[in-house]
């Protein structure tokens, strides 16, 4: 399906490979909020759990400062003086077991559930049309609860309630489009901040970050610091024998503050396994099967795998091993990461931390790269 103009616009409107710091990334989402509504801007954190497994869930709620901009609807499962009081407390529908009748034929004229204890007998019932919803009423998000007027009021508010989708992700609305930038900054930092006592608690353990840049990793440093967030323990950014920019700044920081690199694109997208030497274009590469990565064969980085060819099998090496043993030897890298879809691939890739290069062969890489600096960044 084709897509619309709108999106093809915002999509050329910023750089899809760049990693923004907050306040860049809050300044960007209200350029592009174009719609003619009002719209939702949300954060998106990739934690590395296994929801799978009970005990790696993340869920919770947390009060945003500047609010939601959302009108949300609070359905209350309560009987006798707790159903009074959420009902004053401003509660857009409440009852028993009337309500969960109501549920039952499909209506769900609501966006938040809560129930008092005594009430989840019944709303138990209503597992396999409120739980696909997540709407089930829950101890953990302060929905189940006997406090119904409080919990309804935080949840009209500004209470959100977060968990992690069955990608390891979390999402979370941060505010509207029409919000001021301090007042979405101001629930972004919030929103970290309640993720961090899932560290503490060892159920998110590190947190890392992707395609990032000198600024944005020292802007997340200092805001560890400042606020006392999680610390930021690894960057994910391409790293490679024809794309050494990360050592122009990153690597110092990565050094300084004990954030080491993870690397990816070892071999620049299979290039610097020689595939596509002398023309050649398998049918089922990266570079066949996908537009978008002719960066990586353009003729000053021809010149450079030509040559690194040449020093690998000099040294009876393979050119991956070369580029994964060269990457390996960096002092600011924490893990190299390896890719492979075939058994003889994999071996080959992981032979290459048994390889130690020689301080010649070192100092014949850094004049191939001064001969050829960084030609497929």
């Amino acid at each position: 399906m084709a897509n619309g103009k709108r999106y093809d616009n915002a999509v050329k409107a910023f750089d899809r490979e760049a990693t923004y710091a907050p306040s860049e990334a809050v300044a960007m989402s209200k350029q592009l909020a174009t719609a003619k509504f009002d719209e939702t801007i949300e954060l998106v954190c990739r934690l590395g759990v296994d929801p799978r497994k009970a005990e790696e869930m993340v869920r919770g709620t947390v009060a945003l400062p500047s609010g939601t901009g959302r009108n949300v609807r609070v359905a209350v499962f309560a009987q006798g003086e707790a159903a009074l009081q959420a009902k004053e407390a401003g509660a857009d529908l409440v009852g028993d077991s009337d309500l969960a009748d109501e549920v039952e034929k499909g209506n769900f004229n609501f966006d938040i559930a809560i129930a008092t204890p005594e009430m989840m007998p019944v709303v138990g019932k209503l597992g396999r049309a409120l739980g696909p919803r997540g709407l089930m009423p829950n101890p953990k998000t302060g929905t189940v609860t006997d406090n119904v007027a409080k919990a309804v009021q935080e949840f009209k508010g500004g209470m959100v309630e977060y968990r992690t989708d069955k990608f390891g992700n979390v999402q979370v609305p941060i505010g509207k489009a029409s919000f001021g930038e301090e007042a979405l900054l101001v629930n972004f930092e919030t929103v970290i901040e309640a993720l961090g006592k899932f560290i503490k608690s060892g159920k998110i353990r590190y947190i890392g970050m992707s395609n990032e840049t000198p600024y944005g990793l020292s802007k997340y440093i200092e805001l560890s610091k400042s606020k006392k967030l999680p610390r930021m323990m690894s960057v994910q950014n391409p790293y490679n024998l024809v794309n050494r920019t990360y050592e122009i700044g990153m690597s110092e920081i990565s050094i300084r503050e004990r954030c080491g690199l993870l690397v990816y694109y070892p071999l620049a997208t299979g290039a610097l396994s020689g595939k596509y030497r002398n023309g050649q274009m398998p049918k089922k590469s990266r570079q066949a099967l996908f537009k978008g990565w002719e960066r990586h064969l353009n003729p000053l980085a021809m010149k450079a795998y030509e040559e690194y060819y040449k020093l690998a099998k000099e040294n009876d090496m393979t050119m991956a091993q070369l580029a994964q043993a060269f990457v390996n030897t960096r002092p600011f890298v924490t893990s190299n990461i390896i890719g492979a879809t075939t058994m003889e691939q994999l071996k080959e890739n992981i032979d290459s931390v048994n390889i130690e290069l020689s301080d010649e062969i070192l100092n014949k890489i850094d004049v191939i790269h001064n001969n050829n600096p960084n030609p497929s960044p």
